[in-house]
């Protein structure tokens, strides 16, 4: 599979998390998982004025989600060798967002802690080759993608406000059947990580 195709997989599960509108307290007004903010932000980009959340297509949250929550953290780098783990990473990047959250790891930086490299939120070369030996160390893909959710998982106790942590234990504790069911038969690790410099 390609990592074009292992988005398209992990954001189909993110469609079927996410709901419609709703004015987040916190975060502010969300469509299909998309801020206000990050829309505005991404038709700024494209030289277009902003418009309102609630108008938002199913083709742009697939375009924003593609280029916000998969490419730009560089998780085509990953799904080049671990699809489930680069599908886990981008769930939690699409629900918890990058920067968001003052002091607290950005799921990068959470994928880095776990392996032990300079956690400076940057997915390139050398958290790449160290994720795979965590990988290997791991049993494979998707042994390591169930440690990051369990990781993910003490994140959300930590940070989550009690009134949305049930749900946000139910979305990972299903991703976790969604990646065994996409990706757990025939896993096989590459002897190394693919050159991605």
């Amino acid at each position: 599979m390609t990592p074009d195709e292992i988005f398209n997989i992990a954001y189909s599960f993110d469609r079927k998390s996410e709901g419609g509108f709703y004015n987040d307290p916190n975060a502010g007004p969300t469509n299909f998982g998309i801020l206000q903010s990050t829309f505005t932000t991404w038709l700024a980009g494209k030289g277009l004025p902003s418009e309102d959340v609630r108008s938002i297509t199913n083709e742009q949250v697939q375009e924003i989600n593609y280029e916000t929550f998969w490419i730009a953290p560089h998780l085509d780098m990953i799904a080049a060798f671990a699809p489930a783990t680069a599908s886990a990473v981008y769930d939690a990047g699409e629900n918890e967002g990058y920067g968001r959250k003052p002091n607290r790891d950005n799921p990068a930086q959470m994928l880095q802690r776990r392996i032990g490299v300079s956690i400076d939120g940057v997915i390139g070369p050398g958290t790449c080759s160290k994720l795979h030996s965590a990988i290997n160390s791991a049993g494979g893909d998707l042994s390591f993608s169930a440690i990051y959710n369990k990781d993910r998982l003490a994140w959300i106790h930590m940070h989550s406000p009690p009134s949305v942590q049930q749900g946000l234990i139910n979305r990972v504790n299903n991703l976790d059947a969604f990646l065994e069911s996409h990706f757990g038969e025939g896993e096989e690790i590459p002897a190394q990580a693919p050159n991605v410099a």
